[in-house]
């Protein structure tokens, strides 16, 4: 599989279809690292890979107080350059190269979903696969079933 055949994935926010490819290995390394060291010093150690990219995830998606503004530009002009809007049907135009500065100029709630959606393109499989190699809980015991009321007869 090469570049030209990345696989992409579309949601429409607000009215607008979106197309974002994954990013590339390299640059999604850096954007994972970034954002575990802006979320928490505990993430420097971290030895779940779940744990870890469930926390790319929620941090690029939500408002938090830790917010880094470089870290915050870094990841939105790194997957600005594998985003594509539709602002008219079929005809998608790039979000890189600056264009998404432009674009979601007073738009923070879209921007953010967007980022959000991206994030998932990229980091979603690394959390699914993470999950489905944690250890199932064990199921609680069922409680024995309590006994009838008695009928009136």
């Amino acid at each position: 599989m090469g570049a030209l055949d990345l696989p992409e994935e579309s949601r429409v926010i607000d009215g607008l279809t979106y197309t974002v490819k994954p990013l590339a290995a390299r640059k999604s390394l850096q954007v994972m690292t970034r954002v575990l060291k802006m979320v928490g010093p505990g993430f420097g150690d971290v030895v779940s890979l779940a744990r870890a990219a469930g926390a790319v995830e929620e941090a690029l998606a939500t408002f938090a107080a830790s917010l880094d503004e470089n870290v915050l530009l870094f990841a939105v002009d790194a997957f600005a350059e594998v985003s594509a809007v539709e602002l008219v049907p079929g005809r998608p135009v790039s979000l890189g190269n600056g264009q998404h500065d432009e674009h979601f100029r007073g738009k923070p709630v879209e921007m953010f979903a967007w980022l959000k959606f991206a994030a998932e393109v990229s980091f979603g499989p690394l959390l699914v696969a993470a999950k489905a190699k944690m250890p199932t809980p064990p199921v609680p015991a069922a409680s024995p079933a309590s006994p009838a009321p008695p009928t009136a007869g």
